[in-house]
């Protein structure tokens, strides 16, 4: 009897073990797929803008039906915040890594500089005065964001250069990391005047080199001389 019942349990766990696994290779599917759209439609938003494509033109030049796109994203507002999140998600992992070098203070600056401008070198200039005209919800995405996440950083990497004698001892850290975030927000959404004739990664750099030399002591001065010599 007792034989029976191991064989009926069986009967029943193995069918169900076999559902669950082909749900769990469905759903899995499914991510990786809107991944993939996700991906694309950034590449398309960063080269294109996001106001002049409707969810028929992203799915014609996905070479995808929009019922495709429709069922991985209830509208364009949700596919336009489902991107942000996305790439928001990908710099945090990215930040993150480089904090985590075992660089001084002076090179996790400079390296998550030249991150944001091998990101953003290639965005539509119009991209964030869309957001905030069409898509305020993701623009607010990225500007919690910047607070949480980018802000944060700021914060602990100008209080470990102070740690490391390569920052100005008399720093205000809250003061420097507010007007840090303020310039750094002006300068990705496209609000800073007479500068078309410049490239994203020459403002940047100028932005880059305009903080570190100010909050930077006589010895972070001494060490930037020789990073920068170097290159």
């Amino acid at each position: 009897m007792l034989n029976n019942l191991r064989k009926q349990n069986k009967q029943k766990t193995f069918p169900l073990l076999k559902r669950i696994l082909h749900l769990c290779a469905e759903l899995k599917e499914m991510e990786e797929r809107k991944e993939e759209i996700i991906l694309r439609t950034l590449d398309l938003f960063s080269k294109r803008g996001v106001k002049s494509l409707n969810m028929g033109d992203i799915s014609s030049l996905q070479h995808i039906s929009k019922k495709t796109l429709y069922n991985y994203f209830k509208d364009k507002n949700d596919l336009v915040c489902s991107c942000m999140n996305f790439e928001l998600e990908r710099t945090s992992k990215e930040v993150e890594l480089i904090t985590q070098k075992g660089l001084n203070a002076i090179d996790v600056s400079y390296e998550i500089s030249q991150f944001v401008i091998n990101q953003l070198t290639d965005m539509n200039p119009t991209l964030f005065l869309e957001l905030e005209a069409f898509h305020p919800e993701a623009l607010l995405l990225f500007e919690d964001h910047q607070q949480d996440c980018i802000g944060k950083t700021i914060y602990e990497n100008i209080k470990k250069g102070m740690d490391e004698g390569l920052y100005r001892s008399d720093l205000k850290v809250e003061i420097v990391t507010s007007i840090y975030m303020t310039l750094m927000y002006n300068l990705i959404s496209a609000r800073l005047v007479n500068t078309r004739n410049y490239s994203f990664s020459e403002i940047y750099m100028e932005f880059f080199k305009y903080h570190i030399h100010g909050i930077s002591s006589e010895k972070g001065q001494e060490y930037l001389k020789i990073k920068f010599e170097k290159q």
